[in-house]
């Protein structure tokens, strides 16, 4: 049996036609999120979308890949958040855990439905690779951070403790997003989160042989991330 292509068919390059494309995988989401994957189809969504199935069909082979390019679309506006981040190596330990914090909690804030469904109910389609990318984007751009603060470059296995750190706080952020969303526009959420983190850290064992910080040839925490 073929294989069902995932991948769009062709790229928009005029105005009119990515404004079209944004009407397609915005009315897309609506769909998945009002009313589940049981009722998404090409034709619901060009229907929604306001354009004919031929206009869809451009661009969009069938829903598996509309469902593609709205998972690599909502992990593109994740990955734009990020770019505010403001960090500086000489700021309190506790500022620069409430740094991360409150921007993986504002991470869970962007459209939660659609991540959850994307994430969990039509996965296959490219949403957990697309998922896995940022994952690691992030993990290496807060690995480089702990290694520029002045109260974690010396932890003995950053990696490590970066890994149980951001797994620990993803379980707990998600598990809101799912069941108490209330939590993630909670001052005491947020709050006993940092707590959290900051007992980790502060029992991580150190290095003792590590006189000095390390500081690599470059610090892509500089740089765009864009």
């Amino acid at each position: 049996m073929a294989k069902t292509p995932i991948k769009q068919r062709k790229e928009p390059k005029q105005a009119r036609s990515k404004a079209t494309v944004n009407a397609i995988l915005e009315a897309a989401a609506h769909i998945l999120v009002k009313d589940g994957y049981g009722a998404f189809n090409t034709n619901h969504v060009a229907q929604k979308a306001g354009v004919s199935i031929g206009s869809l069909y451009q661009y969009f082979p069938n829903k598996e890949s509309l469902i593609a390019a709205l998972s690599l679309s909502h992990v593109t506006q994740i990955r734009d958040s990020l770019s505010d981040i403001e960090f500086s190596p000489d700021m309190k330990l506790e500022t620069f855990v409430q740094l991360v914090v409150k921007n993986h909690i504002k991470l869970h804030r962007i459209n939660p439905k659609l991540h959850h469904i994307l994430t969990k109910e039509v996965s296959a389609y490219g949403a957990l690779n697309h998922q896995q990318v940022l994952s690691d984007e992030i993990q290496e751009k807060l690995y480089w951070m702990m290694k520029y603060h002045t109260e974690t470059a010396k932890l003995k296995n950053p990696q490590l403790i970066l890994f149980m750190i951001m797994n620990s706080v993803e379980a707990i952020t998600h598990t809101a997003m799912s069941s108490k969303m209330e939590y993630l526009d909670s001052p005491l959420f947020e709050a006993e989160l940092v707590r959290l983190v900051l007992g980790f850290l502060s029992e991580a064992e150190r290095d003792p042989t590590n006189t000095e910080p390390f500081i690599p040839p470059e610090n892509p925490v500089t740089k765009n991330s864009k």
